[in-house]
């Protein structure tokens, strides 16, 4: 930003340009700042949606796979569980999980690890909704 108020400097103080052509020039200048300035918050913009998007998509898929998986095992808890695996049979590479010796978890885990995924998804998708909606506006509210 320096350097182009630097050759604006230097543009209107130059004794053998006219009014008018500095004028046009520093007009041009500042519409071109504009439309820079524009273009780098449309980019952010697009930036966040898609990191908005993606947190969403990953929030509801992990969201799902935990409840599917804390539905199996209702009313008990994966997360943290010891899971106690039995050797059985004749062969030497069978073994099988015990369900009476697992130690599950802590059920307030489960239900605020699946209350923060649908937190998040429903955060995220709220966010980049509002992103879209209030997107830059390419022209100034005075050129309206």
């Amino acid at each position: 930003m320096a350097f182009q108020q630097i050759d604006l400097e230097h543009v209107q103080s130059h004794p053998s340009i006219s009014s008018t052509t500095s004028k046009r020039t520093l007009e041009n200048a500042r519409e071109r700042a504009v439309k820079n300035a524009y273009i780098r918050a449309r980019n952010w913009q697009y930036a966040q949606v898609a990191a908005f998007t993606v947190l969403c998509v990953l929030s509801m898929v992990t969201y799902v796979t935990l409840s599917y998986a804390n539905g199996t095992f209702s009313p008990e808890c994966v997360l943290g569980a010891n899971w106690a695996a039995v050797r059985e049979g004749p062969k030497p590479g069978e073994w099988t999980l015990s369900v009476d010796q697992i130690k599950w978890g802590n059920l307030e885990w489960c239900d605020f690890t699946q209350y923060s995924f649908a937190a998040s998804t429903i955060a995220s998708f709220m966010l980049g909704w509002f992103f879209i909606l209030f997107r830059p506006v390419e022209k100034s509210f005075r050129n309206r």
